[in-house]
């Protein structure tokens, strides 16, 4: 039988290690880039300008560094369990390479499917959180866009 920790994303058991994924402020990033010296950061600078591009560019930077904390998050896990990248590896089913460069990459873009294999080798929870800032999107209706049929 295989003894490896599964994640349970119905779980209402909250004594396990959770990983919580929240939306990281790059405000003060940007403001320290408008006193910049070389041609790429004067170039990024006067980019930034434009609303468009400085949205834009806030929404990737924000990705990116949800997806540094999640491995940072992971990686410490990891070490907290005395594990070694190659255990971690045979633990969640995933190839020893694959951990190597995930938790040494400078730019990690792992699948959803790999996150929670390692979540579950690591016994934690991956469990998406609301922004605490944004006010929820209503999703719209499945039936929206369809009319009525009179009988």
């Amino acid at each position: 039988m295989d003894s490896r920790p599964r994640v349970n994303a119905k779980s209402t058991d909250h004594s396990s290690p959770t990983l919580t994924v929240r939306n990281v402020d790059v405000t003060g990033t940007l403001v320290h880039m408008t006193a910049s010296r070389t041609g790429a950061e004067r170039y990024l600078a006067r980019r930034l300008e434009d609303p468009e591009y400085r949205q834009a560019y806030e929404e990737a930077r924000g990705r990116i560094e949800q997806i540094d904390s999640v491995i940072r998050t992971l990686d410490v896990r990891r070490e907290e369990l005395h594990l070694t990248k190659a255990d971690l590896a045979r633990r969640a089913g995933v190839k020893p390479e694959a951990i190597r460069r995930l938790f040494s990459a400078e730019t990690p873009n792992p699948t959803l499917s790999t996150l929670v294999a390692l979540a579950g080798a690591l016994d934690l929870e991956i469990r998406p959180t609301p922004r605490p800032s944004s006010s929820p999107t209503p999703a719209p209706s499945a039936a929206s866009g369809t009319r009525r049929r009179s009988a």
